[in-house]
Protein backbone atom coordinates (compact mmCIF):
# COMPACT_ATOMS: atom_id res chain seq x y z
CA UNK A 1 0.00 0.00 0.00
CA UNK A 2 1.64 3.18 -1.14
CA UNK A 3 -0.84 5.74 0.20
CA UNK A 4 -3.68 6.22 2.65
CA UNK A 5 -6.93 4.77 1.22
CA UNK A 6 -8.73 7.63 -0.52
CA UNK A 7 -12.00 5.84 -1.28
CA UNK A 8 -14.63 3.96 0.69
CA UNK A 9 -14.11 1.01 -1.65
CA UNK A 10 -10.36 1.00 -0.88
CA UNK A 11 -11.00 1.01 2.86
CA UNK A 12 -13.59 -1.77 2.52
CA UNK A 13 -11.21 -3.87 0.40
CA UNK A 14 -8.48 -3.56 3.03
CA UNK A 15 -10.97 -4.58 5.74
CA UNK A 16 -12.10 -7.60 3.72
CA UNK A 17 -8.48 -8.61 3.04
CA UNK A 18 -7.72 -8.36 6.76
CA UNK A 19 -10.70 -10.55 7.74
CA UNK A 20 -9.73 -13.12 5.10
CA UNK A 21 -6.14 -13.13 6.41
CA UNK A 22 -7.28 -13.59 10.02
CA UNK A 23 -9.67 -16.39 9.08
CA UNK A 24 -6.86 -18.16 7.25
CA UNK A 25 -4.33 -17.86 10.06
CA UNK A 26 -5.98 -17.81 13.50
CA UNK A 27 -5.50 -21.12 15.29
CA UNK A 28 -6.80 -22.43 18.59
CA UNK A 29 -4.82 -21.34 21.63
CA UNK A 30 -4.80 -22.54 25.21
CA UNK A 31 -4.70 -19.37 27.29
CA UNK A 32 -5.19 -15.63 27.42
CA UNK A 33 -1.58 -14.57 26.78
CA UNK A 34 -1.13 -17.00 23.87
CA UNK A 35 -4.49 -15.88 22.41
CA UNK A 36 -3.56 -12.19 22.60
CA UNK A 37 0.00 -12.70 21.35
CA UNK A 38 -1.22 -14.68 18.34
CA UNK A 39 -3.63 -11.91 17.29
CA UNK A 40 -1.03 -9.15 17.70
CA UNK A 41 1.56 -11.18 15.79
CA UNK A 42 -0.88 -11.84 12.93
CA UNK A 43 -1.82 -8.16 12.71
CA UNK A 44 1.87 -7.22 12.53
CA UNK A 45 2.48 -9.74 9.74
CA UNK A 46 -0.52 -8.50 7.74
CA UNK A 47 0.31 -4.81 8.04
CA UNK A 48 4.08 -5.27 7.58
CA UNK A 49 3.28 -7.09 4.33
CA UNK A 50 1.21 -4.05 3.29
CA UNK A 51 3.91 -1.50 4.15
CA UNK A 52 2.20 -0.28 7.32
CA UNK A 53 4.29 0.50 10.42
CA UNK A 54 2.72 -1.19 13.45
CA UNK A 55 2.90 -0.84 17.20
CA UNK A 56 1.23 -2.83 19.96
CA UNK A 57 0.81 -2.50 23.69
CA UNK A 58 3.52 -5.19 24.06
CA UNK A 59 6.27 -2.87 22.83
CA UNK A 60 4.65 0.40 23.94
CA UNK A 61 2.62 -0.26 27.08
CA UNK A 62 1.41 3.35 27.33
CA UNK A 63 -0.58 2.98 24.10
CA UNK A 64 -4.29 3.62 24.35
CA UNK A 65 -5.08 0.79 21.91
CA UNK A 66 -3.80 -2.79 21.80
CA UNK A 67 -2.47 -2.30 18.27
CA UNK A 68 -2.18 0.50 15.71
CA UNK A 69 -1.07 0.50 12.11
CA UNK A 70 0.48 3.76 10.91
CA UNK A 71 0.91 5.12 7.41
CA UNK A 72 3.40 7.90 7.93
CA UNK A 73 2.15 9.74 11.01
CA UNK A 74 -1.51 8.87 10.41
CA UNK A 75 -3.34 6.01 12.12
CA UNK A 76 -4.70 3.67 9.45
CA UNK A 77 -6.14 1.15 11.92
CA UNK A 78 -6.78 0.99 15.65
CA UNK A 79 -7.37 -2.43 17.21
CA UNK A 80 -8.75 -3.58 20.53
CA UNK A 81 -8.68 -7.24 21.58
CA UNK A 82 -10.67 -8.63 24.51
CA UNK A 83 -10.23 -12.15 25.92
CA UNK A 84 -13.02 -11.83 28.49
CA UNK A 85 -16.33 -12.85 26.93
CA UNK A 86 -18.58 -10.70 29.12
CA UNK A 87 -20.47 -8.12 27.08
CA UNK A 88 -19.41 -5.24 29.36
CA UNK A 89 -15.71 -6.01 28.79
CA UNK A 90 -16.14 -6.10 25.00
CA UNK A 91 -18.13 -2.84 25.03
CA UNK A 92 -15.54 -1.12 27.24
CA UNK A 93 -12.71 -1.96 24.83
CA UNK A 94 -14.80 -1.11 21.77
CA UNK A 95 -15.44 2.39 23.14
CA UNK A 96 -11.69 3.07 23.00
CA UNK A 97 -11.78 2.58 19.22
CA UNK A 98 -14.09 5.57 18.92
CA UNK A 99 -11.28 7.82 20.19
CA UNK A 100 -9.23 7.05 17.08
CA UNK A 101 -9.22 9.12 13.92
CA UNK A 102 -8.60 6.17 11.65
CA UNK A 103 -10.44 4.75 8.65
CA UNK A 104 -10.33 1.18 10.04
CA UNK A 105 -11.31 0.07 13.51
CA UNK A 106 -11.09 -3.59 14.53
CA UNK A 107 -12.58 -5.17 17.65
CA UNK A 108 -11.39 -8.74 18.24
CA UNK A 109 -13.36 -10.69 20.84
CA UNK A 110 -14.13 -14.32 21.71
CA UNK A 111 -17.12 -16.59 21.51
CA UNK A 112 -16.98 -18.53 24.78
CA UNK A 113 -16.26 -22.26 24.80
CA UNK A 114 -19.66 -22.84 26.35
CA UNK A 115 -21.17 -22.10 22.91
CA UNK A 116 -20.50 -25.50 21.37
CA UNK A 117 -23.05 -25.46 18.54
CA UNK A 118 -23.13 -23.27 15.47
CA UNK A 119 -26.51 -21.90 16.55
CA UNK A 120 -25.28 -20.93 20.03
CA UNK A 121 -22.11 -19.32 18.64
CA UNK A 122 -24.09 -17.41 16.00
CA UNK A 123 -26.47 -16.18 18.71
CA UNK A 124 -23.54 -14.96 20.81
CA UNK A 125 -22.03 -13.21 17.78
CA UNK A 126 -25.36 -11.50 17.09
CA UNK A 127 -25.64 -10.36 20.71
CA UNK A 128 -22.18 -8.77 20.48
CA UNK A 129 -23.03 -7.08 17.16
CA UNK A 130 -26.39 -5.78 18.41
CA UNK A 131 -24.87 -4.43 21.61
CA UNK A 132 -22.14 -2.54 19.75
CA UNK A 133 -24.62 -1.19 17.19
CA UNK A 134 -26.91 0.08 19.97
CA UNK A 135 -23.97 1.83 21.56
CA UNK A 136 -22.88 3.35 18.23
CA UNK A 137 -26.39 4.62 17.48
CA UNK A 138 -26.60 6.43 20.81
CA UNK A 139 -25.39 9.78 19.58
CA UNK A 140 -21.88 9.79 18.14
CA UNK A 141 -21.04 11.11 14.69
CA UNK A 142 -18.62 9.16 12.54
CA UNK A 143 -16.23 10.04 9.74
CA UNK A 144 -17.28 9.34 6.15
CA UNK A 145 -15.97 6.05 4.78
CA UNK A 146 -14.60 4.65 8.04
CA UNK A 147 -15.24 0.98 8.64
CA UNK A 148 -15.74 -0.96 11.86
CA UNK A 149 -14.92 -4.66 12.05
CA UNK A 150 -16.13 -6.95 14.81
CA UNK A 151 -14.14 -10.17 14.65
CA UNK A 152 -15.44 -12.90 16.99
CA UNK A 153 -12.95 -15.73 17.43
CA UNK A 154 -14.66 -19.09 17.91
CA UNK A 155 -12.56 -22.18 18.49
CA UNK A 156 -11.80 -24.06 15.28
CA UNK A 157 -13.76 -27.18 14.49
CA UNK A 158 -12.06 -30.48 15.38
CA UNK A 159 -11.03 -30.83 11.72
CA UNK A 160 -9.18 -27.49 12.04
CA UNK A 161 -11.58 -25.35 10.00
CA UNK A 162 -11.82 -21.74 11.18
CA UNK A 163 -15.34 -20.91 12.37
CA UNK A 164 -14.79 -17.26 13.38
CA UNK A 165 -17.67 -14.81 12.91
CA UNK A 166 -16.95 -11.37 11.42
CA UNK A 167 -19.10 -8.29 10.83
CA UNK A 168 -18.36 -4.99 9.14
CA UNK A 169 -20.16 -1.67 9.24
CA UNK A 170 -19.03 1.12 6.92
CA UNK A 171 -20.10 4.73 7.35
CA UNK A 172 -21.53 6.30 4.19
CA UNK A 173 -19.52 8.88 2.28
CA UNK A 174 -16.13 9.56 0.76
CA UNK A 175 -13.18 9.63 3.20
CA UNK A 176 -12.17 13.18 4.08
CA UNK A 177 -8.55 12.97 5.22
CA UNK A 178 -7.19 16.49 4.94
CA UNK A 179 -3.70 17.78 5.72
CA UNK A 180 -2.81 21.18 7.17
CA UNK A 181 -0.12 22.25 4.70
CA UNK A 182 -0.02 26.05 4.63
CA UNK A 183 -2.11 26.37 7.81
CA UNK A 184 -0.76 27.77 11.09
CA UNK A 185 -1.94 28.06 14.68
CA UNK A 186 -3.49 31.45 15.34
CA UNK A 187 -2.72 33.30 18.54
CA UNK A 188 -5.92 34.21 20.35
CA UNK A 189 -6.04 37.55 22.16
CA UNK A 190 -6.22 37.57 25.95
CA UNK A 191 -9.40 38.80 27.54
CA UNK A 192 -9.15 41.95 29.57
Amino acid sequence: MSDFPNSSAGIKQLANDLVKFLRGNIKNTTGRKEWTDQKLDLLKVFFDKNGIDSHSHRNRPEFLWDFVGLKGKDILIAVESEWITKQEAVEYDFKKLLWSKSPLKLMICRIGKEHQTTEKAAKQGEEIRESIERFMESGKNYSPGEIFIIYCVWWAHKDGDNRDIAYTLQVDGKPDHVGIKGKHFQLLPRRR
